[in-house]
């Protein structure tokens, strides 16, 4: 059975790890190694790490100075020998028997579920993609579905090492909110088979003190119009390996429909720095691109800034977004 890199990066996560890593090491009939990547913690993560791996020689640890949660990832992949990889953060945890079912059977990416809460994302069938017409099928199944969560993350999936090595891949360390549906994305364009298992295999915590929990601030506001700069160009080649109308599907209803759309709503109902004829003339470029914007053919919320797009005055966007935003703040709305 082939061996798994199990990837953790670590930040101030000495009370949570120990849990995690035991998660980890419970798995059974699996060949695999665990890299705990100590991201700069302050507190006593990095003797929490050093610990554990004096425990278990299965698990190795890396110190670095804080780089964020990319830069671990990226360290990681670099000390990783095995075949596949998988990630894990560190205030969440393997499920029983999670990497004996994702190590069943080969293939160049292996997507099962994950649960959060009281509710669970899975496959809904245990299948095998090979080819481009089928892995067609594929997207055109888990996209603008609820099984699209399933590919915004790297955890409950495995990973060929070698791809991602031979293709060059990284987690885009500029980056602090969507970089793991970038990465799942732009490795999606060079694989030739997937396999889904219909199990839950993750546990997923959400962490109140998380970016993508803070969908307000300009903070986050800043850190989607990163996201859509580089969103933008991995759709393209997505598209260009697997020409089909889910990809322009999730140009239309995901990077135009919730992150610009969002973008534009924030700054209707809240004062921010970010509104600038740029920020929405870039927003507006987007918007070109997508062929199938109608007034209508998004939510309902989203006609006022439709229409504004469609009239094509920036000034006159720029006027009804400061004229907004202040009445909202007005009544703090």
């Amino acid at each position: 059975m082939s061996k798994v890199s199990i990837i953790v990066p670590v930040y101030n996560a000495a009370h949570t790890l120990p849990d995690c890593l035991k998660s980890i090491l419970s798995q059974e009939g699996v060949d695999y190694e665990v890299i705990l990547v100590n991201d700069g913690s302050t507190d006593d993560s990095g003797m929490v790490c050093d610990r554990l791996a004096v425990e278990d020689s299965r698990v190795t640890v890396i110190h670095q100075l804080n780089g964020g949660v990319s830069s671990a990832r990226n360290a990681g992949l670099q000390a990783s020998s095995g075949e596949y990889v998988a990630f894990v953060d560190a205030d969440d945890a393997l499920l029983d028997g999670a990497l004996k079912a994702m190590c069943a059977e080969s293939a160049d990416l292996v997507v099962a579920g994950y649960v959060k809460g009281n509710h669970a994302c899975t496959p809904a069938k245990d299948l095998r993609y090979d080819g481009t017409e089928q892995i067609v099928s594929f997207l055109d199944s888990y996209i603008l579905t609820d099984k699209l969560p399933l590919l915004n993350t790297v955890w409950c999936k495995l990973f060929r090492l070698d791809i991602i090595k031979s293709a060059g891949l990284a987690f885009d360390t500029t980056l602090r909110y969507g970089e793991d549906k970038l990465f799942v994305l732009e490795y999606l364009t060079y694989v030739d088979s997937i396999k889904t298992i219909s199990k839950t295999v993750y546990d997923y915590i959400v962490r109140e003190n998380s970016l993508s929990c803070d969908e307000s601030s300009d903070k986050h506001m800043t850190q989607v119009l990163a996201l859509l700069e580089k969103y933008e160009p991995v759709l393209g080649g997505l598209n260009r390996k697997y020409p089909c109308q889910s990809i322009n599907g999730l140009y239309h209803y995901d990077l135009v429909g919730r992150y610009c759309a969002r973008v534009l709503t924030e700054m209707a109902k809240r004062k921010s720095a970010l509104l600038t004829p740029y920020t929405l003339k870039t927003i507006y470029r987007y918007m070109d691109k997508d062929k199938d914007l109608g007034i209508f053919s998004l939510r309902k919320g989203q006609i006022p800034n439709i229409l504004l797009y469609k009239i094509g005055c920036t000034s006159l966007s720029l006027c009804f977004y400061r004229l907004s935003s202040s009445i909202m703040s007005l009544f703090n709305v």
